[in-house]
């Protein structure tokens, strides 16, 4: 069967392969498929509700994740992307790739993506982030996606990391700040390439993807 790997990159414009010299992420677009005017997120746009929405192909609306820290009144907890707790899905019809993948028998991990620690009405993936953290470095995260298809034969792996939404968010869209994470995913994408050759013999679908954009916007025009 074949394996996939699902590598979102929170808040990367997709006009920064254009605006940066990225070398492996052209290459990675030209050599492959994309998306010719980028992904429109879903209102609101924020990290949760999208990277929600991607996983389950469902409107804000539909699934019911509208913020990034929200009051779930099934549940009657607060829930949000740092919970430290033990929570479930609480509507069946709200089902999520890894979710889906599992009751397939196609044996899934997820990293850090927005929810995956949460059961699903007693299922959850192979491998999951219990716990929400920006101190692991996106080649980590690599390494250990690898591992998890080299040993233990997993076949869906969906990897989130925050860069560069954080430098976006704090120093602006087109700092240098955001400027220098851009290079270095772009090195840590040819690395992620390098270990697919010669650990996995180039048998990996790739699929990298962002949630939203960060965009510049003037108070003075605030209403």
């Amino acid at each position: 069967m074949p394996r996939l790997l699902i590598i979102s990159l929170d808040g990367f414009r997709h006009d920064y392969l254009n605006e940066h010299i990225l070398p492996t992420l052209n290459r990675f677009r030209n050599e492959g498929v994309q998306a010719t005017h980028g992904m429109r997120p879903t209102f609101t746009t924020m990290t949760f509700p999208n990277h929600i929405s991607i996983a389950t192909g469902m409107y804000q609306e539909d699934h019911g994740v509208i913020h990034n820290s929200f009051y779930d009144r099934l549940l009657n907890k607060t829930i949000g992307m740092s919970s430290r707790d033990d929570g479930q899905w609480s509507d069946p019809k709200v089902e999520p790739l890894w979710i889906t993948a599992t009751k397939q028998k196609v044996k899934s991990a997820v990293l850090f993506w927005p929810a995956c620690h949460n059961e699903f009405f007693g299922i959850r993936p192979v491998i999951y982030s219990w716990l929400y953290t920006d101190n692991i470095p996106f080649r980590e995260k690599i390494d250990n996606a690898i591992g998890y298809f080299r040993e233990l034969s997993v076949q869906l792996v969906m990897l989130y990391h925050f860069e560069p939404d954080k430098q976006g968010h704090t120093y602006g869209p087109h700092s240098s700040e955001v400027r220098d994470v851009l290079f270095r995913l772009d090195s840590d994408i040819e690395y992620l390439l390098t270990k697919v050759k010669n650990e996995l013999n180039d048998d990996l679908n790739i699929i990298i993807l962002s949630d939203h954009v960060c965009k510049k916007y003037l108070k003075n025009l605030l209403v």
